[in-house]
């Protein structure tokens, strides 16, 4: 009789009928944006209360085909078996049911929310490559600090936790250290479903060289501020209006892969609001012949992550350090 009746519990759970366990359906993005630990806890709990509901009726069960049974010993024995195998099905039916909302097969894309990592960011307050990370962090709804530093007087410990002693860098759980801005990206992405790269190899691998393009941009915006004569700071403008008419195809949407942020568009944010931090200086809107990138722009800057990013008095120090540097774009307004 135990035998039949464990047979037709795992025939059941393997159909899906032995445990009703349902949840409401929701979007893939509002399941990941809300879930937390206390959500799990919260699964763990529902299965829980269908588990004694289950144990009661075994236990009935029990009392119907055992009366015969005088022997307390084997009693709980087999109760003991009966509980552990209902339990280890709701185990799996959670998992089941979580992996499916998530819409990932890997138990691990959780792992973030299960185990509570240290991320910190170090870099100085307006470097332009942080803030591709700490909006994609916001976005993505990632706990972290932030730690700034001065490039002129870089802390030893700095000089050693970065290979290039540049910014910025991910240190995790204090000891393990990340470098390069889009490596960085990279990982977070993997951190938290859904991913913000396309599923196809090669949309993909398309994605990341549109993010290496956004760095050739944002250096030659960088090099506007440390031209010192006419004839250099002539040729940045000219770099960057090249750069412009080679990125204006890419804009069919409201992001540039879509009408939602992905990686990608987070490496191009630091551009946009870099310009908007210098136009002050500059004798032209670059962006005036291409308005679908002007609201591009306009639509990241937009993204409360992105205005996360940014620091207190952003505009204020970014022009401070320009009349700072000196350079052509300061003695040519």
């Amino acid at each position: 009789m135990v035998a039949q009746f464990q047979y037709r519990s795992v025939q059941n759970i393997r159909k899906n009928k032995g445990c009703k366990f349902t949840m409401p359906r929701q979007s893939q993005r509002s399941i990941v944006q809300d879930l937390r630990p206390s959500i799990l806890i919260s699964f763990i709990s529902y299965a829980y209360f269908i588990l004694s509901i289950k144990i009661y009726h075994i236990q009935n069960q029990l009392r119907t085909n055992f009366q015969y049974l005088r022997d307390k010993t084997i009693l709980l024995c087999l109760l003991k078996n009966l509980i552990i195998h209902e339990l280890i099905n709701k185990i799996i039916l959670i998992k089941y049911y979580v992996l499916q909302e998530l819409g990932t097969s890997n138990l691990q894309d959780i792992k973030y929310y299960l185990i509570k990592m240290s991320l910190k960011l170090v870099s100085f307050n307006i470097c332009p490559y942080v803030l591709r990370v700490a909006a994609a962090l916001n976005f993505k709804q990632i706990q972290y600090d932030i730690e700034f530093i001065d490039l002129e007087n870089k802390p030893e410990w700095f000089v050693k936790a970065s290979p290039l002693e540049k910014v910025p860098i991910l240190i995790i759980d204090g000891t393990k250290v990340l470098f390069e801005s889009n490596v960085i990206l990279d990982y977070i992405d993997q951190l938290t479903p859904p991913s913000l790269q396309p599923q196809d190899p090669f949309e993909r691998a398309l994605a990341r060289g549109k993010q290496e393009f956004a760095g050739e941009v944002l250096s030659t915006v960088n090099r506007l501020v440390y031209s010192q004569t006419k004839d250099n700071f002539d040729e940045v403008i000219a770099d960057l209006k090249w750069y412009f008419e080679k990125l204006s195809p890419w804009i069919q949407h409201k992001f540039l892969l879509g009408d939602e942020p992905r990686l990608a568009d987070f490496s191009f944010a630091p551009i946009f609001t870099s310009l908007h931090a210098i136009q002050p200086f500059l004798k032209e809107d670059y962006l005036e012949k291409h308005p679908n990138i002007r609201q591009y722009a306009d639509n990241l800057l937009a993204l409360e992550s992105v205005q996360k990013a940014i620091v207190p008095q952003y505009h204020e120090i970014v022009s401070q350090r320009i009349k700072k540097i000196d350079g052509y774009i300061v003695k040519q307004v």
